[in-house]
């Protein structure tokens, strides 16, 4: 099972847990440059990598029934 087969289970749009991710995600990749901690590479991989379809943490697979 990955994400989204969790998200239709609960009955919600798996899109909408694709927006939460990325606008929480994002602004710490950005801080993360900013404070020294990664560098803008690193950070410009990572979002890249964020907005693609689908996001590679999509299609991970999950352990464990949902429900």
């Amino acid at each position: 099972m990955n994400l989204a087969a969790v998200c239709e289970h609960f009955g919600f749009d798996p899109e909408n847990l694709v927006e939460t991710l990325t606008a929480s995600f994002v602004p710490f990749l950005e801080q993360g440059v900013e404070n020294g901690v990664i560098s803008a590479d690193a950070q410009t991989n990572s979002t890249s990598a964020i907005y693609s379809t689908p996001p590679p943490i999509w299609s991970l697979p999950l352990t464990g029934d949902p429900t």
